[in-house]
Parts: C-alpha cells; structure tokens; sequence
C-alpha cells in the first residue's frame, strides 16, 4: 500500500514519463534531435562512453549484489537488487515485444525501446535517496546515464525517459511489497 506524499508523486511521476515516451514513440518525431545531439556532442563521446559504460547491466548487478550482502539481504539492499532484478525483466519483455530499432547512427543488434542502462541504474540506485545530497548526487547520475545514451545516438528520448520510468516503477513496487510481507 502506498503510504506517503512522496510514493504518490513518485507514481505519478513514473506514469507520467512513460505516458510522454509511448506518445513520442507513436509520433515518431525523434530522429532529428538524436541526430542533432549527436553530431554537436562528438567531443564529449569519449565521456559518454564512460559514463555509459558505469551503467551497464552487469555493473548495476554488481552493485545492487554488493548492496544485498552490506545489508544482510534487508532494506535497501534487497530493495535494489529485486527492483533492479524486476526492471531488467520488465525491460527485456518490453523490448521483445516492441521491437524498435535503434537509431541510424547507432549499430546494435539489440532492440531500442526501452533504455536497459536507465532502468538498470535507477533501479539500483533509487532505494538509497534518502536525503536532498542523495538525491542530487544519484539523480544527476542518472540524468548524466540518459544525456550520454542520447548523445552517444544509442537511444531516442523517449527510450531513456521509458526506461527511467521503469526503474523507478519497478522500485516503488517492491519498496511496497517489501512492506507488505
């Protein structure tokens, strides 16, 4: 059960964001600014790489199963790692049944809709704001993760804001179930 101001407008945010990002990819009017971004970004593409790379999957694992041991499977050890582990899932079934490619600029083999590295590092990283420095520090991070995919021409907006959405959705729901046991 949702129990304060703060879950609701988290859920209200989550909702929100996904809505915009299956607008944007129904409207498919995204191609120019990823283009765009690319091209007036390619002296930061050696950063990019790395801040995307500090979010791939096997990293967010990595920490989410550190964090589970620190707190001997409780709190916000456990919350990571399943929110993460239930965004990873949520993440593959939404890409197996949407199937966007990714942007032109971008080769992969992997589908685009949503962003997996969003999903993953909002995941592990959102049971842990628990103070405005937190909050600043980890949403910076993320918001650096969503900027380096897009530059990088990996992902559409919508993709990133998508996948944000499902990390933090995917936090939120097992915080409560946590709660309900």
């Amino acid at each position: 059960m949702i129990t304060s101001k703060a879950e609701i407008v988290e859920l209200a945010i989550s909702v929100s964001l996904l809505s915009l990002s299956a607008t944007l990819l129904n409207l498919n009017v995204e191609s120019d600014l990823v283009n765009t971004m690319y091209f007036k970004t390619v002296s930061l593409h050696p950063l990019f790489s790395i801040i995307s790379l500090l979010s791939e999957f096997y990293i967010c694992i990595v920490l989410s199963a550190a964090s589970f041991v620190y707190y001997r499977g409780r709190g916000k050890g456990r919350a990571s790692l399943f929110g993460l582990i239930l965004a990873l899932a949520i993440t593959y079934l939404a890409k197996e049944a949407i199937s966007r490619p990714r942007p032109e600029l971008f080769y992969s083999s992997h589908d685009s809709f949503p962003s997996g590295h969003l999903s993953g590092i909002t995941s592990t990283f959102r049971p842990f704001i628990n103070s405005r420095l937190k909050a600043l520090l980890f949403t910076s991070l993320i918001i650096l993760v969503g900027v380096s995919r897009i530059g990088l021409g990996a992902h559409y907006p919508s993709d990133v804001l998508a996948g944000f959405s499902i990390g933090l959705l995917s936090s939120l729901s097992v915080r409560i179930l946590m709660r309900l046991k």
